[in-house]
């Protein structure tokens, strides 16, 4: 079997939840950390060379630090409670 690592990312987050979080709760909080794997990886590969996976442009790698950076920048306002 394949390594599931969006699973994996799901269950370490999942130890973040109170232990008696409602099964709701637990549920949406899944769909929701789903939802935007698959919105990242849509933009992905979506946008990356023009939909050619196999060619990696500047464009690209700017678009990959565009990301990464944005990922930061929301981490920070987590941090200091802005979000």
């Amino acid at each position: 079997m394949e390594r599931q690592r969006l699973l994996e990312g799901w269950n370490q987050m999942r130890q973040l939840l109170p232990a008696d979080a409602p099964p709701i709760q637990v549920r949406e909080m899944k769909r929701a950390f789903y939802a935007g794997a698959t919105t990242f990886y849509g933009i992905l590969m979506n946008h990356m060379s023009g939909g050619d996976v196999d060619v990696v442009t500047q464009g690209d790698l700017d678009m990959m630090a565009a990301l990464h950076n944005e990922i930061v920048e929301f981490q920070k306002r987590v941090r200091i409670g802005q979000e």
